[in-house]
C-alpha cells in the first residue's frame, strides 16, 4: 500500500510541471485598457505588445523577471463598452473623461499590467489544474483498462528496467526542453526597432511605436 501511494504521488508530481507550463503559455484574461475592453494573452517573444489595430502598436521589452524573461504578453485592445460609449455626439465632458482614462492607461501602465498579471496568473493556475486533473484521470482510466494482471506485469517490467525507464524519461525531458527552446527562440524578432527617444524618462522607456501611433 505504501509503495502504491508513493507511485501515485510521483505520478501526480510528474504531471504538475508540464501542466503548469501549458497553463502558463496559454493563459489569457480580460481587463480594461483605458476606456477600452482588452484581451491580455501570454506570448513567448519577450515583448509586451499593445495592439491598437489600424492605429498601430506599442512594443516594449517584457517586464517578466528571470527565469521567465522569455515570456511576454499581447494586449488586443477592443471597443469601448456599450455602457461607456454614447450614441450621441461626444461632448466636451465625455472627451475629457476619455482623455483622462487614456492618460492613466499609458502613464500608469505598470499598475495596469500588474492587475492584468494577476488575472493571467489566476487563469494559468486554473488551466494547469484542469490539465493536471485530466492527465491524472486519463492515467487512472488507462491503468483501470489494463487490469490488475497487466498492471503487475508492467510494474515488474519497469522495476527490472529502471535504467531504461530513467533513460527514456531523461530523453523525453531533453526533447521537450529542446522543442520548447526552439519555439521560444523562433518567436523572438530578428532585430528590434530603435526605442522612441521621446519616451525616455517615462514608464514607457525602451518602447517603440508603429503605424499612425508612432507618427502621433
Amino acid at each position: 500500500m505504501t509503495r502504491r501511494v508513493w507511485r501515485w504521488l510521483l505520478a501526480a508530481l510528474a504531471l504538475a510541471p508540464p501542466a503548469l507550463f501549458v497553463g502558463l503559455v496559454t493563459a489569457q484574461t480580460v481587463y480594461p485598457f483605458g476606456p477600452h475592453e482588452a484581451v491580455y494573452e501570454v506570448t513567448a517573444d519577450s515583448r509586451l505588445t499593445v495592439d491598437l489595430g489600424p492605429i498601430g502598436a506599442l512594443v516594449m521589452p517584457s517586464p517578466a523577471p528571470w527565469p521567465v524573461g522569455f515570456l511576454g504578453a499581447r494586449v488586443s485592445v477592443g471597443p469601448i463598452p456599450a455602457e461607456l460609449a454614447s450614441a450621441d455626439i461626444p461632448t466636451v465632458a465625455t472627451l475629457a473623461r476619455d482623455l483622462t482614462e487614456y492618460g492613466q492607461a499609458y502613464l500608469g501602465i505598470d499598475q495596469t499590467l500588474r492587475q492584468a498579471a494577476i488575472g493571467l496568473a489566476a487563469d494559468a493556475l486554473l488551466r494547469a489544474g484542469i490539465i493536471w486533473s485530466a492527465g491524472l484521470t486519463a492515467l487512472v482510466l488507462v491503468l483501470a483498462l489494463l487490469g490488475r494482471a497487466r498492471r503487475t506485469q508492467l510494474t515488474m517490467w519497469l522495476g527490472r528496467r529502471r535504467v531504461l525507464a530513467s533513460g527514456t524519461a531523461v530523453g523525453a525531458a531533453v526533447v521537450g526542453l529542446a522543442v520548447a527552446t526552439g519555439l521560444i527562440w523562433s518567436a523572438k524578432p530578428v532585430a528590434e526597432p530603435p526605442a522612441e527617444p521621446l519616451l525616455e524618462g517615462t514608464p514607457l522607456a525602451g518602447a517603440h511605436l508603429t503605424g499612425r501611433l508612432g507618427q502621433l
